[in-house]
């Protein structure tokens, strides 16, 4: 039921997902599972091939750190995960976006 209604959700916060591949994790699914989150504290980037995530928040190297734990534990509720390595680092010190994934 949650899935439907994040499929539902998918032009949540001027996020309009269209054209995606098969498997691909739709923008409205991120936000819902980064609900608890401020939308102004990060990026969903929707791509051909996957959604891509990035913190655009301007705060302290632990304040980052932090918001990146709690957006990587969340995705991790919903059954998401980030492609990186470490995903806290990469999503809080590099600014670049991240593909998120299923899994």
């Amino acid at each position: 039921m949650a899935r439907d209604w994040a499929e539902g959700q998918a032009d949540r916060g001027g996020m309009r997902v269209g054209g995606e591949c098969e498997g691909a994790v739709p923008a409205g699914e991120i936000a819902f599972a980064l609900r608890r989150m401020r939308r102004e504290q990060y990026r969903v980037d929707p791509e051909p091939d996957g959604a891509r995530l990035a913190l655009r928040m301007q705060a302290s190297p632990a304040g980052r750190r932090n918001a990146a734990e709690h957006a990587v534990a969340w995705l991790a509720e919903r059954g998401l995960r980030l492609d990186a390595a470490d995903p806290v680092t990469a999503l809080a010190e590099h600014g670049e976006a991240l593909r998120v994934l299923r899994g």
